[in-house]
């Protein structure tokens, strides 16, 4: 706001002029606006300024030429209402960094009436030398955001508007791209203001279902939406429940969606934006890229920035994984042997599931990357690199878990112990000896069928039930676990543990069925028995899954199931055509209702799709076949086709073979082929998803497999009554500290202070149930995370490939503006050859008329020539007679 007079559009003079400039400021703009006076030549010092000031709690910027070092520009706010003398807190700052305040003192500012002009002050602004390639609206801002930074949150510097300056402020700089405050000088969160700054809509229940909903479709559901609350004043409003960096996120998705990328950008080289919402944004910028409204230029501009921000995201994992290699206690444990080593890199992919937020949002670039592989290998092997020699250990170690496993049921204390538990922890490791108990299963299966299946329980089968009851205990553990992790959901969508309780009930009913008497229940039970070893087998498949070769293979197979059921929907109406109408038009008499008559009506059309034609089924005469009833039912002979159906069976079937065998399983294979190139180009995220499903669960799964959960559970009975025994002398120091923990935990208000403790479970717990550890998200990781964030930032540069977008819409426009003169100057051009063309005609026209004029005078002239030309004749012959006579008489005269 200036100070100058200023001519007034009405004629209300008892308003005053400031009010008036920012009521017709606020018209124009349509809407509220955040008054700053800047003075120029000592304005600051008019009584009238002082006093409007003082009243409405304005700041008051001014600028000196000559100051001090480093004190170029001052905030003076207003402490108490202009009375005699104006008091005010002045706030000095360095226009080289005017976010950062370098000194604060108390002053007395002394009136003049006619503010008079002070040497040191400004008395234009084209005399502000602005800094870093600066605009003075940003200058503004940023001193403003120093002053409410470095004030006390009781302190109401600008009045009511206290806590609108910095957040609307921030918001501005973040929209016109101006932001480049760091992150360290932001003292005072923002608030859900600072969204509704930004995308100029209400926090209510419609934001929810409009950009939080449309964000989560977008990106798989790797975005969650934020808690809130509702206000106790207004039902309406709303307020957020989350953390600084979720807080920075949704500023940054805000950002994104509407489009002010070069704030997002900025916001995201300060070091604010965490890995997740990285993930999340670039999946806002495909979308924006995928649009068709998009143009060419616009979108070569969102690749360059989705693959600028994915880099980002890697710098920042790869900072967390340099400081895990460089950090001295790499392997170090909180809670004795059995604790986890502090890997913030590995915990933040597995644990905090950022893994799982890159394969939801198909972020190639973030999962192909080399830093993230290793981390991964570390995860599965122990070892960023899996050698010849790791593979034969691991082989080694797979191979005596049967008697190494039950000693450290008994104690895991000690170094060789305590070694063997490590190999074992490995989730590779657990998946090998899980494999290799399956096998062993149904090794021992395949021998209880083929040779040792009788009616009475035998020794095979006593070793079944050991292993299926064992079994039945590891997926009931699961379940509880999962009901525990709130993940029961996702624990019955999986098709693979479907597959093992069906299994098991099938196993449970061959059995069951085993007991009875007769040759009935015993056939059911070899039917089921066998049924059951086939679920089996298929299950060893899952074990596969983790294999870069088989994995993706097996997702082609899941697929192609899906294809094929899809194509016997329709495959089945054909069939069952060709069935009736083939069986109808064969035989002449009626067909007994029977099993076998069904089957035969059916078998024909099936078994014709693998090539069994039966040509001369439908040609066969008497004797080699026969009309009597009782002799085609014995089976005696085949039944003979009716003459109509030696005529028209051939033709039917030859029809049924085009359009089954040569249409329909062409386009099955064809069906299949678009199946594999698809699965294909997307085999690395659906590797992935496996491999991370495979990870989770076998990170969480204790060290014995599940062939072994008997014995387990004995032990861990045991464990648990020893570890009962000795809670009993420390439960008063417990329940005390377990007290003032709770008080500190319900005393924090900020959710980043939350912290979760490695460890904290049982040691029979984490090594006998599940590893509860996994689900801990500490704040050393959120933390690590926030430090490699700010060590990563730095320009990114987008901004060059801007210069060169700029040039090329600059190009491009310049073409269409060439275009478009073109095209007018050709309607021109076609415009004057229509009048040239008209006055051509007209000239012609006017020649043949001057041409005929011309002929007649042409022809007048020539018959007055010959006129002339016959008396100069006649002139010339009678001088010639004058002159002969004249001769004549000369020459009498000589004579």
């Amino acid at each position: 706001m200036g100070i100058s007079t200023i001519h007034r559009g009405d004629a209300n003079e008892e308003e005053h002029e400031m009010l008036y400039f920012k009521r017709m400021a606020e018209y124009s703009c349509d809407d509220l606006l955040l008054p700053v006076i800047i003075s120029m030549g000592n304005g600051k010092s008019t009584k009238e300024v002082l006093q409007y000031a003082s009243k409405k709690k304005i700041p008051i910027v001014y600028f000196k030429k000559d100051t001090e070092k480093g004190h170029d520009a001052f905030v003076l706010t207003p402490d108490e209402e202009f009375k005699e003398t104006f008091k005010a807190t002045e706030h000095r700052f360095d226009l080289r960094t005017p976010w950062k305040r370098q000194r604060v003192e108390r002053r007395v500012i002394e009136t003049k009436e006619d503010g008079g002009e002070e040497e040191n002050e400004i008395s234009s602004l084209n005399e502000i030398k602005l800094k870093q390639n600066l605009s003075l609206d940003a200058v503004i801002c940023y001193l403003l955001i120093g002053v409410s930074m470095e004030s006390n949150t009781n302190d109401k510097l600008f009045g009511s508007s206290s806590e609108v300056y910095p957040n609307a402020l921030c918001m501005y700089l973040l929209k016109e791209g101006k932001w480049k405050i760091p992150k360290d000088v932001i003292k005072k969160s923002f608030s859900h203001k600072s969204l509704e700054y930004i995308t100029e809509e209400s926090m209510t229940e419609k934001f929810e279902k409009g950009l939080w909903k449309e964000l989560q479709e977008i990106s798989g559901d790797a975005y969650q939406p934020p808690a809130w609350v509702k206000m106790n004043n207004d039902p309406q409003e709303h307020k957020l429940d989350v953390t600084i960096s979720d807080l920075y996120g949704l500023i940054f998705y805000a950002l994104l969606f509407r489009k002010f990328y070069h704030g997002a950008k900025q916001l995201l080289e300060t070091g604010c934006v965490r890995i997740r919402h990285i993930l999340v944004g670039c999946v806002i910028l495909q979308k924006e890229e995928n649009n068709w409204q998009t143009s060419q230029l616009e979108k070569e501009q969102l690749q360059q920035m989705h693959k600028t921000f994915s880099h980002h995201a890697l710098r920042i994992i790869s900072c967390i994984h340099d400081a895990d290699n460089r950090s001295t206690t790499k392997k170090s444990r909180d809670d004795g042997p059995l604790g986890d080593p502090d890997l913030h890199s590995g915990r933040l992919l597995l644990n905090h599931g950022y893994l799982k937020d890159a394969i939801k949002t198909e972020n190639k670039t973030f999962l192909d990357n080399e830093v993230v592989k290793d981390i991964l290998n570390e995860k599965w092997y122990g070892n960023n690199k899996l050698t010849i020699r790791t593979i034969l250990g691991f082989l080694s170690f797979s191979l005596l878990h049967f008697a190494l496993l039950p000693v450290l049921m008994f104690t895991m204390e000690g170094p060789p112990f305590e070694r063997i538990y490590e190999v074992y922890n490995i989730p590779f490791m657990k998946v090998l000896n899980n494999l290799v108990g399956f096998f062993s299963l149904l090794l021992g299966y395949a021998y209880m069928l083929l040779f040792n299946h009788e009616e009475d329980i035998s020794y095979a089968d006593i070793f079944l039930m050991v292993w299926i009851g064992s079994f039945l205990i590891d997926e009931t553990k699961q379940i509880i676990i999962a009901v525990r992790r709130n993940k029961f959901r996702i624990y019955i969508r999986d098709p693979w543990n479907i597959l093992d309780w069906l299994s098991m009930i099938t196993y449970t009913c061959g059995m069951l069925l085993k007991s009875g008497s007769g040759l009935n229940y015993f056939n059911a039970s070899k039917i089921f028995l066998v049924l059951a070893f086939i679920l089996l087998s298929i299950r060893v498949l899952n074990l596969f899954c983790i294999s870069e070769l088989l994995g993706p293979k097996l997702v082609i197979i899941q697929k192609m199931f899906i294809d094929t059921f899809a194509f016997m929907a329709v495959m089945t109406v054909i069939t069952m055509c060709y069935n009736v109408s083939y069986f109808a038009i064969l035989y002449h008499d009626n067909s007994d209702f029977s099993f076998d008559t069904l089957e035969k009506v059916t078998r024909n059309g099936y078994w014709m799709l693998f090539g069994e034609l039966n040509l001369e089924g439908d040609r066969v005469t008497e004797p080699d076949c026969s009309f009597d009833e009782a002799i085609y039912s014995s089976g005696a002979l085949e039944r003979c086709p009716s003459s109509l159906g030696r005529f028209l069976a051939p033709y039917l079937k030859a029809l049924y073979v085009l359009v089954a065998v040569i249409l329909m399983l062409n386009l099955l294979i064809a069906m299949y082929s678009y199946t594999f190139s698809e699965v294909h180009v997307k085999s690395k995220f659906y590797w992935s998803q496996l491999q991370t499903n495979f990870l989770e669960e076998y990170s969480l799964k204790p060290i014995f497999p599940f062939h072994m959960q008997w014995l387990a559970m004995v032990f861990c009975f045991i464990h648990f009554l020893i570890w009962k025994v000795r809670m009993k002398d420390i439960a008063f120091c417990k329940n005390e500290n377990d007290s003032d923990a709770s008080t500190i935990r319900h005393s924090t208000s900020n959710k980043e202070e939350a912290d979760d403790k490695l460890n904290d479970s049982p040691v029979f717990v984490r090594v006998f149930l599940y590893d509860t550890n996994f689900d801990v998200k500490l704040k050393k990781t959120r933390e690590a995370e926030g430090h490699a964030a700010l060590k990563a930032k730095r320009e990114m540069d987008i901004a060059e490939k801007d210069k060169i977008m700029v040039l090329k819409e600059k190009i491009q426009k310049m073409k269409t503006d060439f275009k478009t003169s073109n095209e007018k100057m050709m309607e021109e051009l076609k415009k004057i050859s229509k009048k040239m063309d008209q006055q051509g005609k007209d000239i012609k026209r006017i020649q043949s008329k001057v041409g005929t004029s011309r002929r007649s005078s042409i022809s007048s002239t020539s018959s007055y020539g010959k006129d002339r030309e016959r008396q100069h004749s006649k002139q010339s012959s009678s001088r010639r007679s004058s002159i002969s006579s004249s001769s004549s008489t000369s020459s009498d005269d000589s004579l």
